[in-house]
């Protein structure tokens, strides 16, 4: 099922929920903690001779002299090398420093001095990273900086303790130098700061640690839960077919794409949504680019609409287009219009029929300026398209802070907003953010977000809610996008993608039956 996804304050407050509400010792979530570290030790560097904790204050360091105390039970060759002399320490974090003295594990030098900890990792194969916690706010300062810094130089395999020391856990942000992990032990539950780049990148191979903390309430009113996307759920909401459906009944989806020069946008969105499994697709394009398209589409019902001078589909066209959605399920609108479609648009918008749509590319801006797109409906913008969308924002403020605006763009358009990028960012009507990592750097390229567009609308079109089709689009297209630059190497194609849904739908069936 979908994996909760906590701010750190959020984390806080289930320890504290854990503690106080179910009576669960916090000396005893520390020590489970601990074992989890060390348990991926043991299971991912079996050959490691010499282990060399790095501990900071704070909780993380209290779960830093807990991995080091079991791992010198074991038999393992381990030190400490502190940042702070124990004494300093306080709570849970100097119980288990005075735990690790007393079981006699070894320290690598005077707490803080750094010529001691060079000598360490020099003669260390395996660091643990457990300077920082995911709590860190800024940049990394005195002591802390200066060892990740000597982390960094030595170059060494490291496990990170929730996450890399330096990294922000509310967004995945390094405000100055960060432990570049080998593995990270996520605590309890993933924070979005595991997920989101750069943190993302520092994490290595991350992997959650169950230390006994349940699931905390979901959010209050007003605020919103967050979950990381796994392939059981889609398994458990694709659409299914009976033995005796016809293509009527499994989705008929009306694209509304194409013109002068783009008739590739159009193509890509039709045949994906085939391949989504749409049982009838028809794609009303510029009559101008019908006979290219005939070329190519073999299974697509094609539609000629009036076309202005450069190509776009006319306002005029509007009567054609709302007659085609009455027989349709779900519409998909955007790839490839151009800009200057956009008196068509507006004109749509003003007397859109009352069925899901997904809006994509060029049809982005006008669905935001027309300000009410509908809760049955979603939007799918990259960084680019979204700053466009909410109008005096730049790219690169998405691009710092994605899940900040993504949630933003939901309040203010009152839609479900999917957010392109890695991991993709699905914020909905329902109060949910999801986050979809599927995907491949292969995928940076040219149609590749038509073939979502298609994608999301099949599903629309089957049934599937606007709120659901979103990340379960995303999750498929991504999927697709990852199997094939297994075989193809990064050079893909957006046809690659299309081409490869129908295998991992099959999959995800099989699997399932």
């Amino acid at each position: 099922m979908a994996e909760r996804v906590l701010t750190a304050a959020e984390m806080q407050a289930a320890d504290a929920w854990a503690i106080q509400e179910l009576g669960i010792p916090s000396l005893a979530l520390m020590e489970s903690a601990g074992r989890a570290v060390f348990d991926c030790v043991n299971r991912c560097y079996p050959g490691a001779t010499r282990i060399l904790a790095v501990i900071g204050k704070g909780n993380n360091g209290g779960d830093g002299f807990v991995v080091a105390r079991l791992l010198h039970a074991a038999g393992r060759n381990v030190r400490i090398w502190a940042a702070f002399a124990p004494e300093t320490l306080s709570g849970d974090a100097a119980v288990n420093a005075q735990r690790a003295r007393q079981a006699g594990v070894a320290m690598a030098g005077p707490p803080g001095d750094l010529e001691s900890l060079d000598a360490a990792l020099a003669a260390s194969d395996l660091v643990i990273d457990a300077i920082f916690g995911t709590g860190l706010r800024g940049a990394p300062r005195g002591i802390g900086a200066q060892a990740i810094a000597a982390l960094n130089r030595a170059n060494l395999p490291v496990v990170a303790i929730d996450g890399p020391s330096g990294i922000c856990g509310d967004s995945g942000a390094a405000a100055g130098e960060a432990v570049r992990a080998t593995h990270t032990v996520v605590i309890a539950h993933w924070k979005v700061g595991h997920l989101l780049h750069p943190g993302r990148g520092h994490c290595g191979t991350p992997e959650v640690a169950d230390i006994g903390i349940p699931e905390p309430p979901p959010a209050q009113p007003g605020t919103r839960d967050r979950y990381r996307i796994v392939a059981d759920d889609l398994r458990q909401r694709l659409p299914q077919r009976a033995a005796d459906c016809h293509k009527g009944q499994v989705g008929r989806l009306l694209v509304v794409a194409g013109s002068r020069g783009m008739a590739g946008a159009a193509c890509l969105a039709a045949e994906s949504a085939m391949r989504s499994g749409a049982g009838y697709v028809v794609l009303a394009a510029p009559e101008g680019i019908l006979d290219v398209l005939a070329s190519k589409l073999l299974e697509v019902v094609l539609r000629p609409l009036p076309e202005n001078a450069a190509g776009r589909i006319a306002a005029e066209a509007l009567p054609q287009v709302l007659e085609l959605a009455e027989r349709a399920d779900a519409l998909a609108l955007g790839p490839g219009l151009g800009v200057e479609s956009a008196d068509f648009l507006r004109a749509f918008l003003a007397n859109r029929p009352n069925k899901p749509c997904v809006f994509d590319a060029d049809a982005l801006v006008e669905a935001a300026r027309h300000g009410e797109i509908g809760a049955h409906s979603l939007v799918t913008p990259h960084a680019g398209e979204l700053a466009r969308m909410l109008g005096g924002v730049e790219r690169s403020e998405i691009e710092k802070a994605p899940l900040h605006w993504v949630e933003q763009a939901q309040e203010r358009l009152q839609t479900n907003v999917l957010l392109k990028g890695s991991p993709t960012l699905v914020a909905t009507r329902a109060g949910k953010t999801l986050f979809v990592e599927e995907g491949h750097p292969g995928m940076a390229s040219a149609g590749c977000g038509d073939v979502l567009t298609g994608v999301i609308g099949a599903l629309l079109a089957a049934g599937v809610p606007a709120s659901e089709a979103g990340w379960m689009g995303a999750w498929l297209h991504g999927r697709a996008g990852r199997r094939a630059a297994q075989k193809l190497g990064i050079g893909l194609l957006a046809r690659d993608l299309r081409d490869g849904i129908p295998a991992v739908l099959r999959a995800l069936m099989e699997t399932s039956a």
